[in-house]
């Protein structure tokens, strides 16, 4: 059995996004599959299979946890998952494209690890056992939209920002400011990424500089290939959030940062709208 973890919280997100996501995992798994949804609305219009838990209490104001998606480490609390389960932590904005149970193995694989996405190009999170006298307390920089981990080995990371933020230090350190920052800095020592044949950020596969330059990289044999085999896209950013995904049209340009696109993935498109 795998295990497959989301949160939401507030009124940013109804409960489409979350009954989507199921679906698309059961459309492309064989596993057998526990699908868990934390959430401040237990009693909300879940499918039916999607096990409804309660946001467990912070030791902080519910209001402090908004600011850099903290409320996310109630994942982590002891009691809110299954623990001897490889799980994966999956956000809302991420579209299911494969079988998750890919994303899964590789939690298997590496079961002292926590996996996290991309987010530097150098992996240097593979040195760190060796560099560790030297890095101190340097840590690599995961993207949290996409966790892979064992509950049981985990829970200390919720007990230890609970603990530090009883008290908060002024001023507050960087890693305290964001979930992804914390989980990077106090699972330093277990940290992996997902590779990029499983799990991408939209903007760094499907963007480039110019979005004449995509044309051309999206025929790239390699290019093909990897996309094929790609599990899960987050799309990161206001401009890619589910509703405008689903609104783009066939020759769009979008936008993020520094990078351009020239839309054309209606497949994505019918995935927002939940007709696929």
């Amino acid at each position: 059995m795998i295990q497959v973890v989301c949160i939401k919280w507030g009124t940013k997100y109804g409960t489409d996004p979350v009954n989507r996501m199921y679906r698309a995992i059961l459309r492309q798994t064989r596993a057998e599959l526990r699908f868990v949804c934390v959430t401040d609305n237990p009693a909300a219009d879940f499918d039916d299979g999607i096990i409804a838990v309660g946001i467990p209490a912070f030791r902080v104001p519910r209001d402090v946890l908004y600011g850099g998606c903290r409320m996310k480490l109630a994942i982590l609390a002891e009691g809110v998952l299954q623990d001897g389960l490889p799980t994966v932590y999956v956000d809302l904005d991420t579209m299911i494209r494969g079988d998750i149970a890919r994303l899964a193995a590789e939690v298997e694989h590496h079961p002292e690890a926590m996996f996290m996405l991309q987010n530097h190009f150098v992996p240097w999170w593979r040195a760190r056992p060796l560099l560790k006298p030297m890095l101190g307390e340097r840590y690599y920089f995961g993207n949290s939209s996409l966790l892979g981990f064992y509950p049981e080995r985990f829970h200390f990371i919720f007990d230890d920002f609970n603990r530090r933020m009883s008290v908060p230090p002024d001023p507050l350190p960087r890693y305290l400011k964001s979930d992804e920052r914390f989980i990077s800095y106090a699972a330093r020592e277990h940290v992996r990424v997902f590779p990029r044949r499983l799990a991408v950020k939209f903007a760094e596969e499907y963007m480039a500089p110019v979005a004449e330059m995509e044309e051309v990289r999206k025929r790239l044999p390699w290019v093909v290939a990897r996309r094929r085999s790609v599990v899960a896209i987050t799309f990161v950013g206001l401009d890619f959030k589910p509703a405008k995904l689903a609104a783009l049209k066939k020759g769009q340009v979008v936008r993020y940062r520094h990078l351009s696109h020239r839309w054309d993935h209606d497949d994505f498109r019918d995935y927002w709208l939940g007709s696929v």
